[in-house]
């Protein structure tokens, strides 16, 4: 065999051609509003501004060959080894406080070994629960009775691992949550059991932070309480709704102004205010600088994967990979939804980032992770189709 053949094997992209676009259009964004984003702080640092433009590059061309290699996988691997991925993560995210590095304030991350590179267990919690949850439901499809049965194993099951992510990070808590609730309905289980489960969180989640005012609990509700009381104006501590007001004030701004067309690549100004501009404001530094236009397309981008998920899960004879590519897909895109919703103003400050787009390594790869399970499906999927449209010819 050639060695060009081989190169093609290794690096040919399988699944659906719409999302490589999309996933393309997207890392194109990233390069050019982080290269921005950057700039300044790049040369402070290095003296050389297009630092950080390099990294992501870089960054972008390894997390594109495990995406590309996770699609070759069957969908059938991915059942198979969901509790164990769903294990590890969990495993890690209880061992943050000892092996743990803090970033940004937090501790939320573990260095890998000799290439430094930080992780977000949660993201793996993230992969794992979905893929865990998905396989529960394809097994227990048969009656309303087992779906019960099966709804209750996986809440168990979620709570065991969510109580110890929700110490580190609510807002990934409560997306993966989220996530969970939404695809157990999409995958039958009865409505009375998911909006039960919705309301004695929220209930919970009030009653905890009522009781943080008087008791000091560990984890993030303090921090929980502040940013709600300060998106709601009615907070407390004087600095604390400073600062929030700030940033928000500082997002708003740089929407804006950028009106229909943005300012122009590299011509932000808010860059230089916002917190974290490549990151948590990058969608504010997207409309500034490239227009309203632009930020309307990028939202119909993470819209237009969803709805191309949405026919793979129409076309799928089978529980798992449908359950398993929809779960996928709507978590990047509430996640995505998230992100522009506090850009804007609409939702207290999160940290999520933007799904592809936002600069960090932990989220873009694990993003395109769940993308390569996502074209392993859709490939599988056209083989499958290809297949019962060739019997069916022959039949005839």
């Amino acid at each position: 065999m050639r060695m060009s053949n081989i190169i093609n094997r290794i690096i040919s992209f399988r699944g659906d051609k719409v999302i490589w676009f999309i996933i393309a259009i997207l890392f194109g964004v990233s390069l050019l509003t982080v290269y921005s984003a950057t700039g300044t702080i790049a040369f402070l640092k290095t003296q050389n501004t297009a630092y950080f433009l390099l990294k992501r590059g870089i960054l972008i061309a390894v997390c594109t060959f495990a995406m590309i290699f996770v699609s070759k996988i069957h969908y059938k691997k991915f059942s198979t080894y969901s509790g164990l991925i769903l294990f590890i993560g969990w495993l890690a995210v209880l061992l943050l406080p000892v092996i743990g590095v803090e970033v940004n304030g937090s501790r939320r991350w573990i260095r890998i070994p000799i290439i430094g590179m930080t992780v977000q267990p949660s993201e793996i919690v993230k992969i794992g629960l979905i893929m865990y949850t998905s396989r529960v439901l394809s097994l227990y499809q048969e009656s309303k009775e087992l779906l019960d049965k099966a709804f209750k194993h996986i809440m168990i099951v979620s709570a065991i691992v969510l109580i110890v992510v929700f110490l580190q990070d609510f807002s990934t808590t409560a997306l993966i949550g989220l996530t969970i609730l939404v695809l157990c309905f999409i995958g039958r289980v009865r409505l009375k059991l998911v909006g039960s489960v919705i309301g004695g969180l929220l209930m919970g989640l009030v009653l905890l932070i009522v009781i943080s005012n008087y008791v000091q609990i560990p984890g993030r509700i303090g921090t929980i309480q502040n940013r709600v009381l300060s998106h709601l104006g009615i907070n407390s501590n004087e600095d604390s709704n400073e600062i929030y007001e700030n940033q928000i004030v500082q997002s708003k701004i740089a929407i804006a102004t950028g009106g229909y067309t943005g300012k122009g690549p590299g011509n932000s100004i808010q860059r230089n205010f916002l917190p974290l501009p490549y990151s948590d404001f990058i969608y504010a530094v997207i409309v500034e600088e490239d227009g309203l236009i632009v930020g309307i397309i990028v939202i119909l981008l993470y819209l237009i994967l969803m709805y191309r998920t949405g026919k793979m899960v129409y076309i799928s004879k089978k529980v798992f990979p449908a359950l398993l590519v929809i779960g996928l897909s709507l978590c990047i895109v509430l996640q995505a939804m998230v992100n522009i919703l506090v850009a804007v103003g609409l939702m207290p400050i999160t940290g999520q980032p933007l799904p592809l787009v936002s600069m960090g390594g932990s989220s873009l790869l694990f993003t395109c992770i769940s993308l390569g399970m996502i074209q392993s499906v859709s490939h599988t999927l056209k083989q499958e189709t290809e297949v019962v449209e060739e019997i069916e010819q022959e039949n005839k």
